[in-house]
Parts: structure tokens; C-alpha cells; sequence
């Protein structure tokens, strides 16, 4: 397991039920060594999950749909918003969550504050994904506010966003499955990331995708980091990509 460390816990802003916040493969953690993301695509970032505290994954995610907690009404889900089955469309895979969950229940992870990991990104010149499950919209926003305060980048999504305030955009970026939503999110002061066929006029293809030949990491990259004061960057698009692609590009 790699290192790791309990930033927050707490009620889903979705639905009520526990949740907790996990980091890991954060340099200098624990004197065991490093523990980076192996992620070809994002590169040795620090990973942040938001997990159900206690519904185990797997049952979560295919038979009870209990990962609305960390998930809400996101579309990629195995569950519709009504309840019913449909085809997990959604690029992660369970293993890697649950992996974390499970070593969370058994007590591996210390507790510590988001300023703390904050200041361990920046002593070793770090920077953080925001999700690597699940949506920080589920979260306060402070601990986002904390956790980026002093980190050198990072990036971060959410498909909570129409019903976020404004201070949520200079953090994280609107995920959008249309050009439509693309639109509605821009109104109200998001940059965007969309998954889709082709770039809309305003969109860049992601320089870390396969289709722009990898010409860079997430960890070089850093333009999903939502919007910052002054910003005239483009938006991001990339192609549906992951098991569940040909499904996605069906359904859109």
C-alpha cells in the first residue's frame, strides 16, 4: 500500500452519509521512502481520494449505489439518478479506491490537516490531484483552500458544479459532458474540461492525452486548475477514452 494520511472527515455534501478524504503517495509522508503514482498520464503527483467511510467499494459501486455519497448524480455512474442500472461508462477502476478504503477501515493511515500536507508539497516541490476518486464538490471547501494553500499545483474536477459557488472555480474545473453544459458552466465563470468526439471552438485537446501524442504529464501541465484571476487559458477537452469509451461515445 502506499503511504498515506486522513485529511477530512465527514457528512457527503450530496447525501449525508460518511465520507473521508485520503491522501496518498504525498514525498515525505513517512520515512519509509517515497511512494509515487505510477500514472503514466498525471505523472508523481500526490493523490487525494474521497471515499465512502464505511460502504464497502465494490457494493457500493455495482449493487447498492451507495457512491452517490462521493459520486452524486454524475452521469458515468453504474446507477441512473432514478436508481436504475445502467453501464458504469466511468474511466476508474474500483480496484485502486478500494485498495485505499480498505487499508483506511483497518487503521493504516495517520490523521493529519490539509495545511500539513500542504506544507509537505511544498517543501518537496509537489503537486496534487484533486480526485483521484471521486468528486471534491462533496467536500468543504476549506480543505481544498487548506490543502492547496501552499502546494506549487495541482488539478481538480467537479460535476457538482451548478450548484457550487464562485470561489470553487479558482480550484477546480467544471466537468462537462456536452457542449451544452460547456456553455451553461463558462456563464457562470467555470473553465471547463469535457470529455467528447471532438475540441468546440475555445477547447484545447488535453496535452497529456494519447491523441495529442503525450507530449506532457499532468504534473508538467497543471492547466486543471481551474480559473485564476486574470486567466485567458483555453478550456480542455479530450476524447472518451478508458474501458468503458465505446460505451460513453455510444450513449453521447
Amino acid at each position: 500500500m502506499p503511504s498515506g494520511a486522513i485529511l477530512w472527515e465527514g457528512a457527503s455534501r450530496f447525501d449525508g452519509t460518511p465520507i473521508v478524504v485520503i491522501a496518498t503517495g504525498i514525498r515525505g509522508l513517512h520515512r519509509s521512502g517515497d511512494h509515487l503514482s505510477n500514472n503514466e498520464k498525471t505523472g508523481p503527483m500526490g493523490q487525494v481520494w474521497i471515499l465512502p467511510a464505511i460502504a464497502p467499494m465494490f457494493d457500493a459501486v455495482y449493487r447498492t449505489g451507495e457512491d452517490s455519497s462521493v459520486c452524486g448524480s454524475c452521469p458515468l455512474r453504474r446507477f441512473d439518478p432514478s436508481g436504475n442500472m445502467q453501464d458504469r461508462e466511468c474511466y476508474v477502476r474500483i480496484h485502486g479506491p478500494a485498495a485505499v478504503q480498505g487499508a483506511y477501515q483497518r487503521g493504516a493511515y495517520p490523521r493529519m490537516s490539509p495545511r500539513e500536507v500542504s506544507r509537505l508539497l511544498c517543501e518537496h516541490d509537489q503537486n496534487v490531484r484533486l480526485g483521484a476518486y471521486g468528486d471534491p464538490g462533496m467536500v468543504p471547501l476549506r480543505v481544498w483552500q487548506d490543502l492547496t494553500a501552499e502546494a506549487p499545483g495541482w488539478t481538480g474536477y467537479t460535476h457538482r458544479w451548478r450548484g457550487l459557488r464562485h470561489a470553487w472555480t479558482y480550484i477546480l474545473m467544471a466537468s462537462c459532458d456536452t457542449p451544452e453544459e460547456r456553455e451553461l458552466a463558462r456563464a457562470r465563470g467555470w473553465r471547463t474540461f469535457r470529455v467528447g468526439q471532438s475540441p468546440a471552438p475555445g477547447e484545447i485537446l488535453c496535452p497529456a492525452s494519447i491523441e495529442a501524442g503525450k507530449k506532457t504529464t499532468c504534473d508538467r501541465c497543471k492547466l486543471c486548475n481551474g480559473r485564476q484571476v486574470g486567466d485567458v487559458r483555453k478550456d480542455i477537452h479530450i476524447p472518451f477514452h478508458g474501458p468503458m469509451a465505446a460505451k460513453h461515445k455510444e450513449r453521447t
